[in-house]
């Protein structure tokens, strides 16, 4: 059992759960035993004397272990279950804190001047969060949302958040480069998509991905000449409306995707 009690990937999905190095090498080593006494733990997860002492208190004010009764000092593992449900419940508790916590302190904050005209709050996103940073403006658009997605596609959206983006009212728009479609790797995959959240086209070309937001906010990915990608956001009245004239004309072009469907099964 000396792998299972050294598993790299198990600690360090513990440590991701809020455990120190040596809390969850001395939890690994409690799993699977009816109770061990100090001297067995500190010999199977290979630890100093006054660090195990130190874990042990510490999994058990935290739930991962107990203490058990009896003549000599026991401890056993709470099961994996057991002791995620515990973590999940703290965790929960204390977002629900942080978010009572941070309204608090948005509603007293002082309001900063109104931007300038010549200062637009343009946002250069990095490439990491480019996908991020598309569902994160999807989920906040109000009235309208216009979407342009350019091949190659290496991330399928999330299906539901669109469906329910639609069902509070938000007209949303979904147009989709041909070359993503006809992509053997994904491209069956991207129709279903496109057809489970409906109001989705596709066309021959689109210049580049984009997102226009409530006709007031667009995001537009570029890309380098090395391949890597970046975004800026760009909280530009004119400029979104610009972009939004722009994707309808593309969009009024384009083929619906049931149609595209109809197109692929004729063919056979």
């Amino acid at each position: 059992m000396a792998d299972f009690h050294n598993n790299e990937d198990f600690i360090d999905a513990l440590r991701a759960m809020g455990l120190s190095q040596y809390e969850s090498q001395v939890y690994l080593a409690l799993l699977g035993e009816g109770g061990s006494d100090v001297a067995t733990v500190i010999r199977k997860a290979a630890i100093p004397q006054n660090k195990a002492y130190e874990a042990l208190a510490s999994l058990e004010r935290k739930g991962f272990a107990e203490l058990l009764l009896g003549d000599r000092k026991r401890y056993r593992a709470a099961e994996p279950k057991l002791a995620f449900e515990r973590y999940r419940r703290e965790v929960e508790g204390t977002l629900g804190q942080a978010e009572f916590a941070m309204r608090e302190i948005a509603a007293a904050a002082p309001k900063g001047p109104t931007p300038e005209p010549s200062l637009p709050g343009i946002r250069l996103i990095p490439s990491e969060r480019v996908a991020p940073t598309f569902e994160e403006k999807m989920n906040q658009a109000n009235n309208e949302l216009l979407i342009a997605v350019r091949a190659p596609v290496t991330r399928i959206g999330d299906v539901e958040a669109a469906k329910n983006a639609r069902a509070a009212g938000l007209k949303a728009k979904w147009l989709i480069e041909r070359a993503a479609v006809d992509d053997k790797r994904n491209g069956a995959q991207l129709i279903e998509w496109a057809k489970a959240i409906g109001n989705a086209r596709v066309h021959d070309f689109v210049p580049m991905r984009m997102g226009v937001y409530d006709g007031r906010e667009c995001l537009l990915e570029l890309r380098e000449t090395d391949g890597s990608r970046f975004a800026l956001l760009l909280p530009n009245p004119g400029l979104a409306e610009d972009m939004r004239a722009l994707f309808l004309r593309l969009w009024s072009e384009g083929e619906p995707v049931s149609k595209l469907k109809a197109k692929r099964k004729s063919r056979k």
